[in-house]
């Protein structure tokens, strides 16, 4: 069975999951600069630096970012937040048909 992408009909395929993983690249660069300064005490030249370090992601890795997880004790939350309006709903009902017949 010969599997093609529709577009570029290449035949070459990578997982979702490592195309995410290979996407990440460490970033580390420093910059040195000068400028001259003119004020009221005269010119001067002055100097400085930065660094910076982080991380990089290019789009295709954060296009194919897994999903969230979602935390068990909210869905029980909202399953109970939805079943006591419905269990007072079912509690009125009985009552009202109850008493009626």
């Amino acid at each position: 069975m010969k599997i093609e992408c529709p577009q570029c009909e290449s035949n070459e395929f990578t997982k979702r999951s490592l195309v995410y993983a290979q996407g990440f690249s460490a970033l580390e660069a420093r910059s040195h600069g000068w400028g001259l300064v003119f004020g009221a005490g005269g010119a001067g030249i002055r100097l400085g630096s930065a660094k910076t370090k982080g991380r990089v992601q290019p789009r295709l890795s954060q296009r194919f970012t897994p999903p969230h997880k979602r935390s068990y004790w909210k869905i029980i939350l909202w399953w109970l937040v939805g079943l006591l309006p419905l269990e007072f709903l079912l509690g009125y009902l009985d009552m009202v048909l109850g008493h009626s017949a």
